[in-house]
Formats: structure tokens, C-alpha cells, sequence
């Protein structure tokens, strides 16, 4: 899977992994009802294990899971924090509170998510500083939440991250993750380079800053770890930013406006605007029809004009962020 399947063979071996509280605490996530994302919550670097004078600290991620268009979504990220780019090696043992986003919310559709982080340590040099650049914002460009988006940008990505990894002596794998969630649980997981043997890895915890604690409740000091969550939402704020719903609703607002407007005329175009939110794999079933109803609804008061009239211009439609989508616990709860 993902883009260092290689990488992870020869380099994990006594890492530990685990998932704060225990793999079965809390309930799953129900497929359908609910969105997913992932982010990291934390960042620790306390020694690099090549003899760098200078480095950047760079955060790579691939996610892979189900999704209703019937293909597997893709998205994978670059970014370097702030506080690890062009580090003095004697600069470290440094925490990076982050909440950077890695996925989502993309809908959950049950079934495997795929998931690859890793933290490399970088060489500085020469051009290094402008690739890194072209990769965080070709990232923030792709995004992490909608599939039409992302999908473009897959394949430089994953490019990028190959030269950038198997660059002779570039780039080392500092600590990272590689798993299969079959059960996909809410929770906070983590990862460091330690030899779970020795240690009671089902105690860690971590602070209110997601600093990792071990076992006696000490931070951990002397390796490095990543700490990351995997969230669900019951309701997704930036659905009107989906680029296929918000251009059908674009063109309707244009017929509702148009001077050529007739009831035949915006009727076509609401009915094409139901079938693109319907048909849109960025959007649980449930909100696609509160969208369809909402706008709807909008639509409606519009068409009495034209309906006594004949024609004429109408005023704009409500822009599409004036709905807030509901919390589909409502649905468990009733």
C-alpha cells in the first residue's frame, strides 16, 4: 500500500504503536451515518539518527479508504512545520503543536482506511527549501477531504515524495506508521521509536497537550514519536464548498435570476441540481436529501413569481453556507 512499503520493512521493527486507552475502547464508527478525518496532534523529534548539522523535520502522509463513488479515495500530504525547518541538530528535542490536517471529513463508508505517517528528518541544502515548498502547497492545494479535488494531484505527490525519499543520503524515516484500520474506532493513537518489550505500552497516555506520557505518567523525552487522532463528525461544515454542488447550484441561481426565466426553465435545472447532490461521493445520503430539501424549499418561493407571470427576473438564491447541515445523532437519538 501507499508510497514507502519498503521503507516500513526495513526500518520499524521495535517501534511501538498503540491507541490511547486500549485498540477496543469506544464504540465503532457506523458507516454511513458519520465522517472521518485524521490529524496529527503532536510531533517529537529528541535525536536524528544520521549525522546532519542542519535538517527539516517534514511530515508525509498517504490515506487510502472506501467511498460511493465506488472507487477507493486517495489523498496524501507533505508539510514541514515551522519549528523544524532548517533546525541546527544541537535545536533539538522539539515539540511541534500542530492539529495539522492529514484527511477529511470525507464520509465513512466502512471498510479498511489505509493509513501511512511519517516523520523523515531531512538534509539541508541547496534547493531543498523551494521543493519542499512546491510539495506543501501542491498539498494544500489537492486537500484532504474532497475526492475530485485531491485525485490530480496523487500522482506528483507520490512523485515528489519518491525523490525526496531515495535521494542518496537525503532523507532518513525518523518514526512513522503503516496500518490497516478494519475497525475504525475515535481515538487518539501514537507511534514512537522504542522497544515496546520493555514497556507497558497499554498505560501511555498523554497530557492536555497530547505530549506522550509513559507508562508512570513521565513524558517520553528520548524518543521520537508522532501522536494522531482519528475523529468523526456527525455533520460536515464545508459541504458547500464540494466543487459539483456548488457549480449546479451556481447555474441554477443564474436560471432563477436570468430575465429569460421561466417555472419549465428553473425546474430543469433543479432537477439536475438534485441529481448532482444525490450522485456526489463528498456527502453522506442523509445530507444530500436536507440539501435538496433546503435549496428546495428556496427555489419554491422563488417560482410564485414566475408561476403568475410568465417570466421576468427574480432575486437571488440564499448562498449554500446558509444551511447548516444537521447532527445525524439526531437520527439515533429520535
Amino acid at each position: 500500500m501507499g508510497i514507502w512499503s519498503d521503507l516500513w520493512v526495513a526500518e520499524s521493527k521495535d517501534w511501538a504503536f498503540s491507541r490511547i486507552g486500549g485498540w477496543s475502547a469506544g464504540p465503532a464508527l457506523q458507516p454511513k451515518k458519520t465522517y472521518v478525518s485524521v490529524m496529527i496532534r503532536q510531533l517529537h523529534i529528541s535525536n536524528v539518527r544520521v549525522g546532519f548539522s542542519k535538517f527539516y523535520g517534514t511530515v508525509q502522509s498517504y490515506a487510502r479508504l472506501p467511498h460511493m463513488s465506488g472507487h477507493a479515495a486517495e489523498f496524501t500530504a507533505v508539510t514541514t512545520p515551522a519549528q523544524l525547518r532548517d533546525v541546527p541538530r544541537k535545536n533539538l528535542d522539539r515539540f511541534v503543536l500542530s492539529g495539522h490536517r492529514l484527511l477529511g471529513p470525507v464520509p465513512f463508508m466502512g471498510g479498511d482506511l489505509e493509513l501511512e505517517i511519517g516523520l523523515f528528518s531531512v538534509k539541508s541544502q541547496d534547493m531543498l527549501k523551494p521543493y519542499l515548498d512546491l510539495l506543501n502547497e501542491l498539498s494544500k492545494a489537492a486537500g484532504v477531504s474532497i475526492s475530485s479535488v485531491a485525485a490530480p494531484y496523487l500522482s506528483p505527490l507520490k512523485r515528489g515524495v519518491e525523490l525526496l525519499t531515495t535521494a542518496e543520503g537525503g532523507a532518513t524515516l525518523e518514526i512513522g506508521v503503516s496500518a490497516t484500520f478494519d475497525t475504525l474506532r475515535e481515538g487518539t493513537y501514537f507511534v514512537a521509536r522504542l522497544d515496546s518489550a520493555n514497556r507497558d505500552i497499554s498505560k501511555f497516555a498523554v497530557d492536555v497537550n497530547h505530549r506522550l506520557l509513559d507508562e508512570n505518567g513521565n513524558p517520553i523525552r528520548d524518543a521520537p514519536y508522532i501522536v494522531f487522532s482519528i475523529d468523526q463528525h456527525h455533520a460536515r461544515d464545508d459541504w458547500f464548498m464540494i466543487p459539483s454542488i456548488a457549480s449546479a447550484h451556481a447555474k441554477l441561481n443564474d436560471v432563477v435570476q436570468s430575465r429569460r426565466s421561466n417555472f419549465k426553465l428553473v425546474s430543469s435545472h433543479q432537477e439536475r441540481f438534485n441529481r448532482v447532490v444525490m450522485d456526489d461521493p463528498d456527502i453522506l445520503p442523509d445530507h444530500a436529501g436536507d440539501i435538496i430539501d433546503w435549496v428546495s424549499e428556496q427555489v419554491n418561493k422563488k417560482l410564485g413569481a414566475l408561476k403568475t407571470s410568465g417570466g421576468g427576473a427574480g432575486t437571488a438564491l440564499p448562498p449554500l453556507n446558509d444551511l447548516k447541515l444537521r447532527d445525524l445523532r439526531q437520527d439515533q437519538i429520535g
